[in-house]
């Protein structure tokens, strides 16, 4: 068994540990699903509509914490390239277009998951410094090469919890 098969295998008793765990402690099943296309939707999804809306608040957190995290990571580990492959749309939540590409993103994720924000790839590899405006298929291949691939978050909770603590 090659090194790769190796890792998916170790991924995959993890997945299959976590699902029993969490079936034990009464997740509904239809939560327990992981890997290929999600159902479709029942009922139409809420489409923020205000352009001052908390959600822009979350998303230029979220932008500056993939930012901060891609910086720091080409700085302290040059032997690796980061491109950015999650979501980078910026259509504000009032514009008219708004609403059309925001359905058309949860589709996306509903048919091949969400993507990761950043993808690290060995120095030397020819990748853009951002890739998001790729599709699915375009980026099949490329996303197969890389070797990491990192998921931001970012919480004004949690942000306020270290400033309070930065500050004692």
């Amino acid at each position: 068994m090659g090194r790769v098969d190796a890792s998916f295998a170790r991924l995959q008793e993890t997945l299959n540990c976590v699902v029993s765990i969490l079936r034990e402690k009464g997740v509904h099943e239809r939560h327990l699903s992981f890997g290929g296309e999600g159902v479709v939707p029942t009922r139409k999804p809420t489409v923020p509509t205000d352009a001052r809306s908390e959600f822009l608040a979350n998303r230029a957190m979220g932008d500056w914490a993939e930012r901060l995290l891609a910086d720091a990571i080409i700085h302290a580990c040059p032997e690796w390239r980061v491109s950015q492959y999650g979501d980078t749309d910026r259509i504000a939540a009032g514009h008219s277009d708004f609403k059309a590409s925001y359905l058309a993103g949860l589709e996306r994720t509903r048919q091949f998951g969400k993507r990761p924000d950043l993808l690290l790839f060995p120095a030397h590899a020819a990748v853009a410094a951002d890739v998001s405006a790729l599709s699915h298929g375009e980026t099949e291949a490329l996303v197969q090469q890389a070797v990491a691939a990192v998921e931001v978050r970012s919480s004004k909770f949690d942000a306020l919890t270290y400033m309070a603590v930065r500050k004692r």
